[in-house]
């Protein structure tokens, strides 16, 4: 089973260098469940991208404070009732500012990384 969703992000931070607070959001959001279940898990796949809008550059320096992002990974959903589960995630992710500052950091460089992700859904 595919499923498309949206993702808002109401708060992005980080203080590893300096503070910087912000938010986002992913108009592409894909999952691919299994159709092996696990009692009441069902593991899936997801990809996604979007944006990052942030109160400074980030990362510091001449870069931008628009960032744009990608991700992959897989995980459980959960039932813990007929209507509702909880969704445990792990997955690469990548921010990007499409060269819009002068400094655009590398693939692999200094603002990429592994997300671990727990989500509340509730259906009708």
């Amino acid at each position: 089973m595919a499923e498309f969703g949206i993702n808002l992000t109401p708060l992005v931070t980080t203080a590893k260098t300096q503070k910087v607070h912000g938010g986002g959001f992913e108009p592409i959001v894909l999952h691919w469940y299994s159709s092996h279940n696990f009692g009441r898990a069902t593991p899936y796949l997801e990809v996604a991208g979007g944006a990052v809008f942030t109160d400074a550059n980030l990362p510091p320096g001449n870069t931008s404070s628009l960032n744009f992002t990608a991700r992959a990974g897989g995980g459980f959903q959960i039932f813990i009732r007929s209507r509702q589960s909880l969704d445990l995630g792990c997955g690469w992710m990548h921010a990007s500012n499409a060269n819009l500052g002068v400094r655009n950091p590398e693939f692999n460089g200094e603002f990429n990384g592994i997300r671990v992700t727990v989500g509340y859904h509730w259906f009708k």
